[in-house]
C-alpha cells in the first residue's frame, strides 16, 4: 500500500495498493484462513472465511475491486488520521 496526505488538512492519509500489494495478496488470503483454521480467537469474519473456502478467486477480485474503488472514490473509506508513533525510549542494558 501507499499512502499520501490529503492536501487540504494534511492529516488525513489515502492508502493505495501497489503491485506488490497485489502479489501479497493470496499470501495474506492463506494466513487469514490458517487463521480462522487454527486459532479459535480469530479476527476473521465468519462469511468471509466461509467465501474463501468456498469462492476464493471472486473474494479475491472483489478485495481488489473495493481497493481500487476506494482510491477513487471522492471520500475513500480507508481515510483517517494518522496515527502518532510513540516515542521509545532509549535506556542502557548495560548495568
Amino acid at each position: 500500500m501507499t499512502t499520501e496526505r490529503d492536501p487540504t488538512t494534511g492529516r488525513a492519509v489515502r492508502y493505495a495498493r501497489t503491485a506488490k500489494g497485489i502479489d501479497l495478496m493470496p499470501m495474506m488470503l492463506e494466513v487469514i484462513a490458517w487463521s480462522a483454521k487454527y486459532d479459535p480467537n480469530t479476527a476473521a469474519e465468519p462469511d468471509f472465511v466461509q467465501r474463501l473456502g468456498s469462492d476464493r478467486q471472486s473474494l479475491e477480485r472483489d478485495v481488489c475491486d473495493q481497493l481500487d474503488s476506494v482510491r477513487s472514490a471522492t471520500a475513500p473509506r480507508f481515510t483517517g488520521t494518522a496515527p502518532e508513533r510513540p516515542r521509545r525510549r532509549l535506556t542502557n542494558a548495560v548495568s
